[in-house]
């Protein structure tokens, strides 16, 4: 098992794959149409291809038919009055390929573009490709569904009777078609020469939107931030906007809260951005020619799609009010911004509204506030005599039919703006294929002009300023960018081509926060980082540099625990030193294309390998370079045999084996992190083999092959409803040897809350082993571990995960792993089982289903309740009598409590007989509620195990809590455990609270305290 720490690069070639095919006779020799038009004949198919010599046809004619098809109330044609059909009939028993050929007479030297229209239902694939490329797949699906497909390709030379070509792949009763096919010569520049490789972008119409938000800006300057020229000169404030401009920035966006201060006037961070700074920002960016786009977030701090917060001035405001808030504060700021001198191009109504705007969540109230603040912009622009576009924020592209909803909804309630905006950052966002469609939909059926409002991509890995990023490894692994300046450059270029190939509808593209680089360079294992890192806490709290400071918990609790510096350094276009990085001139020369000398991009130098003790131990021969002008190549890696054998020679363990490799002329240190483990004793463990070997039953989850979710591998068990889940997963494995095993396995996900449960389990000999845990971020992997598993004479086990999650939770399980840890002992073992394998789950709503862009709050250990000794000071009971242990922690605005409960050895005993009061204090009256997260019997006979969960209650009194089960059940030779869980009625947390005694009652009469 190889995992490779750097995600490997795939190129967009692959090899043509044809199924049989029978050619038609002829072939086609076209001449070349007027420069400006396309090479191609009948490339819209208004003349059949039997009638006209254009087009030559291989397909498998016992699967395929062949047809045009005119224009209709059901079907749009986009180009002319007929569409070229096929239909794969539905005997097909393999994907069915149809590839159109025609060759052109004569093409001189020069850049080509080949483009077309394509459908498919249910669904098919297609590309164009030539006699030396090919070009990238586009997939589509559902009638009347047309996807533009394309390729771009150069002759260095003119070629004559050249063959281009279309394929077009579905599977049985399928529906093909393809129109509005042309091949033109483009007339653009030459690339130039320059540091970093740029693909020109197709299609980009000459005022374009290349933008950059520059809001963090003043607050880095005001903390000491020194910006720098290319040759290391030291900028003004004025000559580092003029630089921005001259590296083909013309847009500069600017967000704006009301009142980012407390009452002593301290500011709450992330640039302190209110209208002063605006007025400020706005004018160095008018002063360099660029136009610029307010951003109003309508608060007094960050919104986002996991808050937005109302101002602290409207927080009492009715809807009615807040609209009347909003109208009169967007006039007078945007007037102050436009007097002042301001070039303000556009408006943002709101920042990533997706789950609200301005504490208002209902769909109708939200379009009341967006259609406040646009009333406001179209009449501030109309009184100055100004054309200002208004744009609507959100966030989460990748999730299907979410911007045709927002989309209708806007039109729905006559909300007037021009333009659907979207975040899009690669590691959270999906495809850039599906974000061109996504936009391409609004924008065709909505008419409104797009673009992308926030993108950004890491240069580096490292953290610059001792504040932990948001972007890190994990993040970038299953990506085809390599964190390098590079791979920054490519991300931008092809977010702009995603945004291009929406047609004129596509306004362009802004990077968020280039400059937010350090106050000052830290450096982890430096002398000087503690005071380098003081320092740097100063200032943010100071100046407002870092992303939060401590005043801003008063306003957002996140802040409260987790303000800080920046956590996108490592995502700036300046170094953390703050020189330009050559990834910034992409927006200049994305218009031309550029070339730069070949030079090593990234490498595979870390590797991880893991092998099973017992068999042959081998590492990867060769590691992956790529390089900065696209290509990649395997090197060698000349490993340290003697680190290699030694580690086998020892066996189980962690171990690091050092090997070099050498690219380009330059020796790289590789390392190899090798695990050698015991067997693992199950089949399929991650899922590879989809879900064989495994029972998966319940709601919410199945095997899936997705890169973003996975440990290991390309699959794994993933998990997500609306609705409340209950699942499990479980796989019993035969023939093992008596003696003990353990059983362990890895999860990740988020949005579980407090009352989501996951629980890995063993049942072997009668006995019922488990281990809790929990889902904290993506990629964030838990890895709990059931130990001590008696396996007994029958030599067998079923092992699983079992889950109880609140809706929306999210996340996946990979990598299930069963050993044998040693032989059985004299006598089997009698562990203390947990008392259930599907504990309750009561759920409260959480507002979204994928990380935000915005830091997270690292959550806070609870502490323990910490209740008296167990002291007997109960009268003495001769006879049978319960033994009661108890384990309390506050989480939050919960108690959880865990209750063991046993017979004294005296006798039968009645679990319906006890009684258990948990005596407490607390400062105010809130009523408490209790429920049984889980409760069951382990029993020395069968039925060995019973559920008790709908068995166990509990009442409160004024200071105490009684909990009891209503089934009658012995437990002399058996154990009964519950999970309690006590909370406010409203959810509050608990002020003053404290644990007292515990009681413990049999049959009417005190018999322990606790």
């Amino acid at each position: 098992m190889i995992h490779k720490t750097f995600k490997r690069i795939t190129g967009v070639a692959c090899a043509l794959i044809l199924g049989t095919v029978t050619p038609i006779s002829h072939v086609g020799v076209i001449k070349p149409h007027a420069a400006d038009s396309s090479y191609l004949a009948n490339g819209s198919f208004e003349k059949s291809i039997w009638e006209d010599n254009a087009w030559s046809l291989s397909c498998d004619w016992n699967y395929v038919s062949e047809s045009r098809q005119m224009q209709d109330d059901y079907l749009t044609i986009p180009d002319g009055q007929y569409m070229q059909k096929f239909w794969i009939n539905q005997n097909a028993r393999s994907t069915q390929y149809v590839c159109l050929t025609q060759k052109v007479n004569y093409l001189p030297a020069g850049t080509y573009l080949l483009s077309g229209k394509t459908m498919g239902d249910p669904k098919i694939e297609t590309n164009f490709y030539t006699q030396d490329a090919k070009g990238e797949t586009v997939a589509t699906g559902g009638w009347n569904k047309w996807s533009k497909f394309t390729m771009e390709f150069t002759l260095t030379e003119a070629r004559s009777n050249y063959e281009i070509g279309i394929c077009l792949a579905g599977g049985a009763s399928t529906t093909v078609a393809v129109d509005q096919v042309s091949l033109v010569k483009i007339q653009e520049a030459v690339p130039v020469t320059s540091d970093i490789n740029v693909t020109k972008v197709t299609g980009m119409n000459s005022d374009f939107i290349k933008g950059v938000d520059i809001s963090s800006y003043i607050s880095e300057i005001d903390s000491g931030v020194i910006f720098k020229g290319w040759n290391g000169e030291k900028l003004s404030q004025q000559g580092f906007f003029d630089l921005l401009k001259e590296a083909g920035v013309n847009y500069a966006r600017i967000r704006v809260w009301n009142n980012p201060y407390n009452a002593n006037g301290a500011g709450y961070g992330g640039g302190n951005n209110d209208v002063k700074k605006a007025v400020t920002l706005g004018k160095l960016a008018t002063n360099a020619g660029m136009k610029v786009l307010i951003d109003f977030h309508y608060s007094d701090f960050w919104a986002d799609p996991g808050k937005q917060s109302a101002p602290k001035a409207w927080r009492n405001y009715s809807v009615s009010q807040k609209a009347n808030a909003i109208t009169d504060w967007t006039t007078e700021t945007l007037r102050t911004l436009i007097n002042s001198g301001v070039n303000v191009a556009m408006v943002q109504v709101g920042n990533e509204t997706n789950n609200g705007m301005c504490g208002e969540t209902a769909i109708d109230n939200k379009c009341r506030l967006y259609s406040a603040g646009c009333k406001a912009v179209r009449s501030v622009a109309k009184s100055l005599n100004k054309n200002i576009w208004i744009a609507i924020h959100y966030t989460n592209p990748e999730t299907s039919g979410r911007y045709t909803s927002y989309a209708a909804y806007l039109k729905q309630y006559n909300v007037d703006y021009d333009v659907f905006a979207t975040s899009y950052y690669p590691f959270w966002h999906g495809t850039l294929n599906n974000l061109t469609n996504v936009l391409s939909s609004v924008a065709n059926t909505y008419h409104k002009k797009v673009m992308v409002a926030e993108v950004s991509y890491a240069y580096t890995l490292e953290d610059g300023d001792g504040h932990e990023n948001t972007v890190t490894k994990k993040d970038v692994s299953s990506l085809s960018y390599p964190a390098t300046v590079q791979g920054q450059a490519n991300v931008v270029r092809d977010v702009m081509q995603a945004v291009a190939d929406v047609g004129t509808a596509g306004l362009g593209v802004f990077y968020w926060e280039p400059a937010w680089i350090p106050v000052g360079v830290y450096q982890k294992n430096a002398s000087n980082a503690a005071s380098v890192l003081a320092s740097n806490k100063q200032k943010w709290q100071t100046y407002g540099s870092g992303w939060a400071s401590s005043y801003a918990g008063e306003y957002e609790s996140d802040a409260a625990s987790w303000y800080g510096g920046s956590s996108w350094d490592n995502q700036a276009m300046f170094d953390f030193t703050g020189k330009p990085l050559a990834s910034l001139n992409v927006f200049r020369l994305a218009g031309s294309g550029a070339v730069a000398p070949k030079l090593v991009d990234s490498i595979e130098d870390e590797l991880t390998v893991t092998g099973e003790l017992g068999k042959n131990i081998t590492l990867p021969q060769s590691i992956r370079v790529a390089y900065n002008n696209g290509t990649a190549e395997y090197k060698t890696v000349a490993w340290n045999s003697q680190e290699l054998q030694s580690a086998i020679a020892k066996g189980l363990g962690n171990y690091i084996i050092h090997g070099t490799a050498s690219a380009n002329g330059t020796a790289y240190s590789i390392i190899c992190n090798l695990s050698i483990i015991r067997p693992n004793l199950l089949a399929n463990p991650g899922f590879e083999s989809g879900s064989s070997n495994w029972s998966i039953s319940g709601n919410g989850v199945s095997v899936q092959k997705e890169a973003s979710n996975v440990r290991n591998g390309e699959a794994c068990l993933k998990f997500w409803d609306d609705k409340n889940m209950t699942f499990q997963a479980t796989q019993t494995v035969r023939g093992l040897t008596s003696g003990y095993y353990e059983f362990s396995g890895y999860l990740q996900g988020g949005d579980a809350g407090n009352n989501s449960r996951f629980v890995l389990f063993a049942d072997s000999n009668g006995q019922h082993y488990e281990e809790a845990s929990k889902v904290s971020s993506w990629q964030e992997w838990e890895n709990p571990c059931v130990k001590r598993i008696y396996v007994g004479k029958d030599g067998t086990v079923t092992v699983g995960v079992s889950v109880l999650a609140v809706a929306n939770a999210w996340g996946s399980f990979d990598d299930f792993y069963l050993c044998k840890v040693g032989d059985v002992a004299v006598s089997a073992p009698s562990p203390s089982p947990i008392a259930s394998k599907t504990p309750a789950v009561s759920p409260t709503p959480v507002v979204s289903n994928a990380p935000s862009p915005s830091p997270a709050p690292i959550a806070s250990k609870a502490p323990a309740i910490s209740p008296s000794p167990a002291v007997s000071k109960a009268p003495s009971v001769s006879g049978a009598a319960p033994k009661v242990t108890v384990t309390s922690n506050l989480q939050g605005n919960t108690v959880l409590q865990n209750y063991s409960v046993t017979g004294n050895g005296k006798g039968s005993i009645d679990l319906s007989k006890i009684k258990i009061r948990f005596h407490y204090t607390k400062n105010d009256s809130k009523k408490l509620l209790v429920a049984c997260d889980s409760a069951g019997a382990q029993l020395s006979k069968a039925p060995w195990y019973q559920d008790l969960t709908s068995c166990v209650s509990g009442s409160c009194a004024s200071d105490y809590v009684e909990i009891g089960c209503n089934k009658e059940l012995d437990l002399a030779n058996g154990t009964a455990q519950m999970t309690i869980r006590i909370y406010q009625e409203d959810w509050s947390g608990f002020s003053g609270f404290a644990a007292g005694k515990t009681e413990v009652y049999y049959d009417g009469e005190l018999v322990e305290v606790i």
